[in-house]
């Protein structure tokens, strides 16, 4: 008669949540209801993207399912193509392929966007940042320089999160939108480009 919030796979948040989303199917969108998206997407990017290990073991797959429900297909899109090929071979993962997950991403119905949040790192390099207030500067984090691109702190995936913090609490962080100046979180930050990846 008891009742636990968590799974086989440990006790993290992301796991309970993200083992009632596989396989993602057409069926799916009978179970998702976007109001529960919206209100089950925040508490499920924060438990994920402040572990070492979401990503890694294929979790991550779920949770950019529900962005992309939550009307953000793009950037959902642009996280599965960052992807290698082993995460879809992972526990989280397991049931998907790269070809599925862009499908499914790419038909999710349209609806009014979730205002996206953010929360600075943990030991995971890949997070969502502290609120973003609109209209977002992009020259608050200006491009990289090569000291950056050829050091240790080059581990922002460019096609899902390329702004990197590089002062402040939330220094190492990365982010799919600019972070801003003068909050407690990123002091400062700038952005990874392909090229920079290559150098």
């Amino acid at each position: 008669m008891m009742a636990q919030f968590q799974t086989w796979f440990g006790a993290a948040p992301y796991l309970a949540i993200g083992i009632q989303l596989m396989p993602l199917t057409p069926v799916s969108e009978s179970r998702d209801d976007i109001d529960w998206a919206k209100q089950l997407y925040p508490s499920f990017a924060e438990s994920c993207h402040t572990a070492t290990d979401c990503d890694e073991e294929g979790w991550g797959v779920l949770l950019y399912a529900i962005l992309a429900e939550v009307g953000h297909p793009e950037k959902a899109i642009a996280y599965a193509e960052s992807l290698s090929l082993d995460v879809f071979e992972t526990a989280g993962g397991n049931g998907h392929s790269l070809t599925n997950t862009i499908w499914y991403y790419s038909t999710r119905p349209k609806t009014e966007p979730l205002e996206l949040f953010s929360f600075a790192p943990t030991q995971s390099p890949i997070v969502l940042a502290q609120k973003i207030r609109s209209p977002v500067d992009a020259s608050l984090c200006p491009p990289c320089g090569s000291d950056i691109c050829s050091g240790d702190d080059n581990k922002c995936p460019v096609n899902a999160a390329p702004y990197l913090c590089t002062d402040g609490p939330a220094l190492g962080g990365c982010s799919m939108d600019p972070w801003e100046h003068q909050t407690d979180i990123c002091h400062k930050c700038c952005l990874l480009s392909v090229e920079c990846q290559q150098s």
